[in-house]
């Protein structure tokens, strides 16, 4: 895929979900951000900047870490190029759509990781193109601990309705 997709792919998944439904968590006055626990019922994992939850080292983020912006902002884009690969891996044929879909699948990843994505209907829906059933699969994933977060409601209906209206 060439770099041009892949940077638009990056520039959407920041713009329409990252940015708004992760946002840049726990500023500090001088910029810097500070870790905190998750809003699930276990407070697990710890975050930090945007929705991260290790470091650019793979380190897991732990409470009285503060990063500066910069730091979020690079350690964005690295898990972003992370899971690209990921989902070019499990996903091949999802790069022949639109950019609006591609990201908010990658936003999905982003937010729940490989493991979840590799063994999931939802993905099977992407992967048979299936955007119907993929738009109806992408909503279920909205709790955390069992609980239904209104974060994570709203979250997965802005990319439900990319995938099915991209």
């Amino acid at each position: 895929m060439d770099q041009n997709k892949i940077d638009q792919i990056k520039q959407v998944c920041t713009s329409k979900f990252l940015a708004p439904l992760e946002s840049y968590a726990k500023k500090l006055l001088n910029g810097d951000c500070t870790a905190y626990p998750d809003p699930g019922p276990t407070g697990l994992p710890i975050t930090i900047g945007y929705g991260s939850t290790y470091d650019d080292k793979g380190v897991p983020v732990k409470l009285g870490d503060v990063w500066t912006h910069d730091k979020a902002l690079y350690v964005k884009s690295k898990v972003l190029d992370k899971f690209i690969v990921i989902l070019q891996k499990y996903s091949p044929k999802l790069f022949d759509e639109p950019v609006n879909r591609i990201a908010a699948v990658l936003s999905w990843i982003y937010n729940l990781g490989e493991g979840n994505y590799s063994s999931s209907t939802f993905r099977k829906c992407i992967d048979s193109k299936n955007w119907n059933q993929a738009y109806t699969e992408c909503q279920k994933w909205n709790k955390a601990g069992g609980v239904v977060l209104n974060g994570l409601t709203t979250r997965r209906k802005l990319e439900a309705d990319s995938i099915l209206n991209p």
